[in-house]
C-alpha cells in the first residue's frame, strides 16, 4: 500500500502561504519565472534578487538547486525551512507512459525512487504518496501522473519502456524522490511538478547530464566540446526545436501558479476584466448548453461526455476542475463585501442560434457568491429570454459548488408561457475516498415544442420533416471508481425514462403522430428502464481542450422496455474512439478524430431510444433528430489550425479556423454499416476562439445537399 506521510491537504491554503520553489536547472527557472512574473506585475507586486534567490516578499522564493539528490549545499536551505511550508519542486522530466506526451503538465500523485538504474533490477522503495500535490495540481486543473525518480538520465525509448513496465510511472526525474525525503523530514508540504521535455518515444542523449553542472549552470567546456562534435551538435539542435513546447507549458504552469498566489491579494482590479470575461464565457454557457437547442435528446450519448449521459465532460479528481473565481473589485452598484462574502452581479445579453428553433435572445442575470479569497460558492442566475416558436422563457438556475469542484449540485427551473419548459436536479461527487469513487444523480423533466422526425432509416426524405412535441421524464443514478490513476473509469448506471408526443408548434409543419402514425413511441408513452455498464479509458492532456491523448469508451446496456402492452427487452452496444494529434512547427495545430458506432437488438424499441444522427455534436449539416434508427456509425475529423493569438483588456485568446468533414449514417441492419452510398457526408468549417484553460466558443457552419449551409453557435467542441 503507498506511504502517507504528509499532512493532510485539507490543512493547505496555498493562496495565503509563501511557497519555495526549487527548479534544478537555471533555464527551468527562467521558463517558470517568465509566467510567473508577468502576473505579479500586474497586481503591483515587486520581484527581487537576493542570496542567490529570486523572491517576492510574502508569496514566493525561487532557488535553483541543480541536478540530482541535495548535498553539503543544500543544508541551508532545508535548515531554512519551517513545519507546515510548501515546498514546489518543478522542472522539465521525461515521458514513460502514453499519456505523457511532450509538454504535457503532471503533478505527482506519488513518488518513487530507485536508488540504482533499472537494469540492475533492484526492488523498489515503496510508493510514497503526495497529498499536497494532489491537491494543488487540482487546484490549478492539471494532470496527476506518477513518479519515479533514477540517479540517472534516461534516454533510449527501450529503456523508458522497461522502467515503464516495471514501475508503471508516467514521469521520470533525478530529483524528486531524494528531495521529498529531505523535504517531508522538515514537516513541510512537499509538491511536485514536471513539464514532459521528451516523450517515451524520443530520444533523450545521455550525455546532457556533463552539460550542467551542480548548480543548475551550464557547463561551458563541456558545451563547447559537444558543438565540436558533428552527432551531439545534431542532436542538440534537435532538442532546441523540441524544448519550444516545454519552455511554453512551463511557462503557463507558472502562470497559473502566479494567480494562485495573488488570491485575495491587494491587485486584484487590475485581474478583475479578465475574471469577468472569463465568467461572461461561464454564463453563456450555462444558458447555451441547457435550454433550446439541446432538447431533441440523442440516445447516442453526447460526443463531448466521458461519463454518465448529460453530465457533459465527467471531470476525475486530478484532471482539471478547479473552484470558478469571484471578481474582486467590481465598481459599485454590482458588488458588495460583507466580512464573510463577497457578491457580484453581472446582466448579460443572453444568445443563441440553432437548426431547429432559429434565434434566442435575452438576458441572464448572474448572483455570484465567493468567500473572501474569491472562490465562488453559488451563482443564482435568473432568465428571461424570447423565441418566436417556444414563446417568453422564464426561469432561474442555482449552481452551488463544494472543495474543488469536484463536488457540486444544481438546480434549474425554466418555464415559457407556451408549454415549453425544463426543470433538472443535479448532484455528483468525484471526491468520494479521495476520488477513487463516483457518484451521479440526476432527475429531469422537460418539453420542447420544436422537435423533428423525418422517419426511419438512412433513407428517410427530407421533405417529410415533421414536428412534434418531445417530453421526457427521467432519472438516473451512477456509481463507479476512478482506476489506474484516473486513466481508466468503470462506473453502472441505472435509469428510468418516459417519453411522449403531442403535437408541436412549428407553423406549416405537420404533426409527427399523423405522417407517421405506425412508428413505435408516437401513439404512446413508453417507460424505459435502462441498466448500463461503461469502461472508459482516457489520457487527453485537457479534458475540455485537449491537444493531444486518446479518449475510447465502451459500454453495454440492457433495456426494459415496460409499456403497457408492449413489455419486451432489447441491448444496446457503444463503442467510441477519440484522438487528438497536435502538428506543426511549435504543436500549434490539432487533428482531432472521433469513431464512434452504436448497435441495438430486439422488439418494439420506440424510436426515442434508437440511435440518432444530427445536430450539433454528430453530423453538422442537418439539425438535431435528422436521422433515427437501431444501428449507427459515424466518423468525424477536423483539422483545428491557430490562425492568430489577440490580447485584449489582459485576455489573451487563441482563434482557429476549423475545416471538418463528418461522414456517419443510421441502419436497421448490422450487415448495412459496410455499404458506403448509404452514409450521409457533411464537411464544413468552424471558427473557434479559445481561452485557456476551459473556455471554447465556436461558430460551426456545416453542409448537406438536403438542409444546404446550417450553423451552430454555442460553447464547447463538437468532440
Amino acid at each position: 500500500m503507498p506511504l502517507s506521510p504528509h499532512s493532510s491537504s485539507q490543512d493547505l491554503d496555498f493562496p495565503s502561504r509563501p511557497i519555495l520553489i526549487l527548479t534544478p536547472l537555471e533555464e527551468e527557472a527562467r521558463c517558470f519565472l517568465s509566467g510567473l512574473i508577468p502576473v505579479l506585475k500586474r497586481h503591483g507586486r515587486s520581484v527581487q534578487r537576493k542570496n542567490g534567490e529570486i523572491l517576492s516578499e510574502g508569496l514566493f522564493r525561487l532557488r535553483v538547486i541543480g541536478m540530482g539528490p541535495p548535498d553539503q549545499d543544500d543544508d541551508e536551505l532545508l535548515s531554512s525551512l519551517n513545519p507546515g511550508d510548501i515546498v514546489l519542486l518543478s522542472g522539465f522530466g521525461g515521458g514513460l507512459s502514453i499519456r505523457a506526451q511532450k509538454g504535457s503538465v503532471f503533478f505527482f500523485s506519488s513518488i518513487e525512487t530507485l536508488q540504482k538504474g533499472i537494469s540492475q533490477s533492484l526492488p523498489m522503495a515503496q510508493t510514497i504518496d503526495l497529498p499536497a500535490s494532489i491537491e494543488m495540481g487540482r487546484i490549478l486543473g492539471f494532470s496527476l501522473g506518477r513518479g519515479v525518480t533514477l540517479p540517472q538520465i534516461v534516454g533510449s525509448p527501450d529503456e523508458k519502456k522497461e522502467l515503464f513496465q516495471v514501475t508503471g510511472a508516467d514521469v521520470c526525474d533525478m530529483e524528486t524522490g531524494s528531495w521529498e525525503r529531505a523535504i517531508h523530514s522538515r514537516g513541510c508540504h512537499f509538491v511536485a511538478s514536471r513539464v514532459i521535455f521528451d516523450g517515451s518515444d524520443e530520444y533523450l542523449p545521455e550525455f546532457l547530464g556533463d552539460l550542467v553542472q551542480k548548480n543548475g549552470k551550464l557547463f561551458l567546456p563541456n558545451l563547447f566540446r559537444a558543438l565540436l562534435s558533428p552527432p551531439k551538435l545534431l542532436a542538440l539542435i534537435k532538442l532546441g526545436f523540441s524544448q519550444k513546447v516545454a519552455r511554453k507549458s512551463l511557462a503557463n504552469l507558472g502562470e497559473r501558479v502566479g494567480v494562485l498566489l495573488t488570491e485575495g491579494s491587494e491587485g486584484k482590479n487590475k485581474e478583475a476584466i479578465f475574471r469577468i470575461l472569463r465568467l461572461l464565457s461561464l454564463c453563456l454557457f450555462f444558458l447555451i448548453s441547457h435550454p433550446n437547442h439541446s432538447y431533441a435528446i440523442p440516445v447516442l450519448p453526447p460526443p463531448s461526455s466521458s461519463g454518465p449521459p448529460g453530465t457533459g465532460p465527467f471531470l476525475a479528481p486530478g484532471n482539471g476542475e478547479s473552484f470558478p473565481q469571484l471578481p474582486i473589485g467590481v465598481p459599485s452598484p454590482f458588488s458588495f463585501t460583507s466580512p464573510t462574502q463577497n457578491t457580484v452581479v453581472i446582466p448579460l445579453p443572453a444568445i443563441g442560434v440553432s437548426y431547429n428553433t432559429g434565434v434566442t435572445i435575452g438576458t441572464i442575470v448572474p448572483i455570484l457568491s465567493a468567500l473572501p479569497s474569491g472562490r465562488i460558492t453559488s451563482i443564482l442566475a435568473p432568465s428571461i429570454t424570447y423565441n418566436p416558436y417556444l414563446g417568453t422563457q422564464v426561469g432561474a438556475r442555482y449552481y452551488r459548488y463544494y472543495k474543488g469542484n469536484l463536488k457540486r449540485w444544481h438546480l434549474i427551473g425554466l418555464q415559457s408561457n407556451s408549454i415549453w419548459n425544463f426543470y433538472e436536479f443535479h448532484y455528483r461527487d468525484l471526491s468520494m475516498g479521495d476520488g477513487r469513487y463516483i457518484l451521479d444523480i440526476r432527475l429531469k423533466d422537460f418539453k420542447n415544442p420544436a422537435a423533428r422526425f423525418y422517419g426511419l432509416g438512412p433513407d428517410s426524405s427530407f421533405g417529410n420533416q415533421t414536428n412534434y412535441t418531445l417530453s421526457e421524464a427521467s432519472a438516473h443514478v451512477t456509481i463507479g471508481a476512478n482506476l489506474d490513476h484516473q486513466k481508466i473509469r468503470a462506473w453502472f448506471m441505472e435509469r428510468l425514462r418516459e417519453y411522449g408526443a403531442s403535437p408541436g408548434v412549428i407553423p406549416g409543419m405537420p404533426y409527427s403522430g399523423t405522417v407517421f402514425p405506425t412508428v413505435n413511441g408516437i401513439s404512446n408513452s413508453p417507460v424505459i428502464i435502462s441498466h448500463r455498464a461503461n469502461l472508459t479509458y482516457d489520457t487527453r492532456d485537457n479534458h475540455l481542450i485537449p491537444t493531444t491523448g486518446t479518449y475510447a469508451r465502451a459500454f453495454a446496456e440492457l433495456d426494459q422496455n415496460e409499456t403497457a402492452g408492449e413489455v419486451s427487452v432489447f441491448d444496446r452496444f457503444n463503442a467510441e474512439y477519440k484522438t487528438w494529434i497536435p502538428q506543426g512547427d511549435n504543436d500549434q495545430n490539432v487533428l482531432a478524430i472521433r469513431g464512434m458506432v452504436n448497435l441495438m437488438n430486439g422488439p418494439n424499441i420506440p424510436f426515442y431510444a434508437q440511435s440518432m444522427l444530427g445536430g450539433a455534436y454528430t453530423l453538422e449539416g442537418f439539425g438535431t433528430g435528422r436521422f433515427y434508427d437501431l444501428d449507427a456509425a459515424i466518423f468525424n475529423v477536423e483539422e483545428r489550425i491557430q490562425a492568430f493569438d489577440m490580447t485584449m483588456l489582459g485576455v489573451t485568446s487563441s482563434w482557429q479556423i476549423a475545416p471538418f468533414l463528418g461522414v456517419g449514417e443510421v441502419f436497421h441492419d448490422q450487415r448495412e454499416l459496410t455499404n458506403p452510398s448509404l452514409y450521409a457526408i457533411n464537411p464544413g468549417v468552424g471558427f473557434r476562439a479559445l481561452v485557456q484553460p476551459n473556455v471554447v466558443g465556436r461558430l460551426d457552419i456545416g453542409y448537406s445537399t438536403q438542409a444546404g449551409p446550417v450553423e451552430f453557435v454555442g460553447i464547447g467542441f463538437p468532440f
